[in-house]
């Protein structure tokens, strides 16, 4: 038994080992014969003359992300392949390059034709004083504000926070949720207030990321609390 053990400790030391080295070589295995680069997008082409495995698989391509703002790193790792020959592994930097061109160009035909669309709003044509403007927002909970729109103009809308009136019978069995319509006549004084950019179709503009502000329909909304 104890050789055994022995014999398994002896095993394990041996696989550790390997993979030490592996990893050893691994740091000194490539360089760089190719750089492919379109805006922060970066393809190099590597000849893995010293790896362990170089005769199966002579080149890898590594395709990274410049991330100049990040804390720790100045770019992340896309992907990072081995290819058993150079025309191959030029194929695949060129095609990850293509690829983030191709999604740069859609991108910008959406922003042109979106700023195009929206050169010809007008908030008047989509809200007028007094239309309310709910907010839904929260992860693990659904918070719910009201607003009321206290002044439009040609692109924007102004508004001020509303209270809100939980709906008679409304409340969940378990006692942490509800539904809740506004309170038109109830202006809260600390209340938050916003100028909002009126786009295409009246959507809003949110002034945080994980808002949702639209106009209200006159029905009621699902609000949840979690304390």
């Amino acid at each position: 038994m104890k050789e055994f053990a022995k014999s398994k400790t002896l095993s394990i030391f041996a696989y550790q080992n390997k993979r030490k080295n592996t990893k050893t070589l691994s740091t000194m295995e490539t360089q760089a014969i190719k750089t492919i680069q379109f805006g922060k997008f970066i393809a190099t082409i590597h000849e893995r003359s010293n790896a362990i495995d170089a005769k199966s698989y002579p080149y890898s391509v590594k395709f990274v992300q410049e991330t100049p703002k990040a804390r720790y790193m100045p770019y992340k790792v896309i992907y990072h392949y081995k290819f058993t020959t150079l025309e191959r592994a030029e194929q695949q930097a060129n095609a990850y390059i293509n690829n983030a061109k191709s999604v740069a160009e859609y991108r910008e035909i959406k922003r042109a034709a979106k700023a195009e669309a929206n050169k010809g709003v007008n908030a008047a044509d989509f809200y007028q004083i007094g239309d309310v403007i709910v907010n839904t927002w929260g992860y693990e909970q659904t918070n719910v504000n009201y607003y009321k729109v206290v002044k439009v103009t040609a692109k924007t809308i102004s508004i001020v926070e509303i209270g809100l009136t939980t709906v008679k019978g409304s409340e969940y069995s378990h006692g942490m949720a509800c539904n809740v319509t506004a309170d038109l006549s109830n202006v809260l004084p600390n209340g938050d207030s916003f100028t909002l950019r009126v786009y295409e179709k009246g959507r809003l503009s949110n002034p945080e990321s994980f808002y949702y502000m639209r106009k209200w329909s006159g029905e009621a909304q699902y609000n949840s609390w979690y304390y």
